[in-house]
């Protein structure tokens, strides 16, 4: 009886997993959106604001690497593209700014699905060593291009000052809250949609073609037809992020791409837990520990990251996402080997 008893509760410690894992992607963004506005803080909204930031661009990541298996260090190159072209066009013309913001994340979009389209020929670590020399081509281009502003950048120009209305309250997006609460929007919905993807037909599609390309293709999946989708929303939320990561700067110059920026996002998701929708959202907050909170200088706080990536990656190889359910089965495995213990 007491086996049963256990198997019951597991069963339905399981379901109820699955629906907080569901629920979580966008519950907890939600907190996020409405925590700091309790404090009138301008300090408090630019870190979550940074934090925010810095989950979407490793929501981008997530879907190459996480759901397809394709490592690419070029997220933010990607995001370069889109952030340079509302930068130069809002400078020298009078487009309207959304209609700017829309053309460059189809740039950004655009350039992903085409380096997604070289996974056809090269896997594993020579599609990472392209995009690699994409992100660094992309950098040396914008530090010697006059129309980008060279290695000095550009001011990120609007023709339009962007009103954020919430019920009776307006916020205008250049105010440290207001920029806040454009950031949290943009970062609910992209983390609503990545949960949508994760859970539909598209994304066990994905997590086919990422574990057996031959088996997916056999089960009616095409390969190519699945990496295009995926580069094609990781393009999207690149180019989002890198427009808003210009926006909270006020500048555009290249450093803000650069390749050690990329691989910032690359050890967060690690730290994180590949592949799992609560990557951006732990992210976020690792983020917000060690670069926003914590008193750490540049140096150190470098070398205390690399010195937590090691650790997460021999002891929590699934990421900090994994801990709680890997304690979980232990103290399962524990109860189930005490009850047996005692109906013996």
């Amino acid at each position: 009886m007491g086996v049963l008893a256990i198997a019951e509760r597991r069963s339905t410690s399981s379901a109820t997993g699955k629906d907080l894992r569901r629920a979580a992607p966008i519950v907890l963004p939600l907190v996020l959106l409405v925590l700091p506005l309790v404090t009138s803080s301008p300090q408090h909204h630019s870190w979550v604001a940074a934090s925010l930031l810095w989950s979407l661009w490793v929501a981008s990541l997530n879907i190459v690497w996480g759901y397809v298996g394709l490592l690419s260090v070029a997220q933010l190159a990607l995001g370069a593209i889109a952030a340079y072209w509302v930068a130069i066009l809002g400078a020298r013309t009078d487009t309207n700014l959304g209609v700017l913001v829309v053309v460059g994340v189809l740039l950004s979009m655009v350039a992903s699905v085409l380096l997604g389209a070289v996974s056809t020929r090269l896997k594993g670590f020579y599609f990472t060593i392209i995009t690699i020399a994409f992100a660094l081509t992309v950098s040396t281009i914008l530090m010697n291009w006059d129309v980008a502003g060279r290695t000095t950048g550009l001011m990120f120009l609007r023709s339009e000052i962007p009103v954020i209305h919430l019920g009776p309250y307006e916020l205008i997006a250049t105010t440290t809250e207001g920029f806040y609460v454009l950031t949290a929007i943009v970062f609910v919905l992209a983390n609503a949609i990545a949960a949508l993807v994760l859970y539909s037909r598209a994304g066990r599609a994905m997590r086919a073609v990422r574990d057996d390309p031959q088996l997916a293709r056999s089960l009616g999946f095409s390969p190519a037809a699945i990496r295009t989708l995926a580069f094609a929303l990781s393009g999207a939320l690149a180019g989002v992020a890198g427009i808003l990561h210009a926006y909270s700067f006020q500048l555009v110059v290249p450093e803000l791409f650069a390749i050690d920026q990329a691989l910032l996002a690359v050890m967060l998701i690690v730290l994180a837990g590949l592949g799992n929708v609560w990557a951006p959202v732990i992210a976020g907050i690792i983020y917000l520990l060690l670069y926003q909170v914590a008193p750490i200088d540049g140096d150190l706080r470098a070398g205390l990251l690399g010195l937590v990536v090691i650790l997460v990656i021999l002891l929590l190889p699934r990421g900090i996402v994994d801990a709680v359910p890997a304690w979980r089965r232990a103290w399962a495995h524990r109860a189930a080997s005490h009850s047996e213990e005692a109906s013996a």
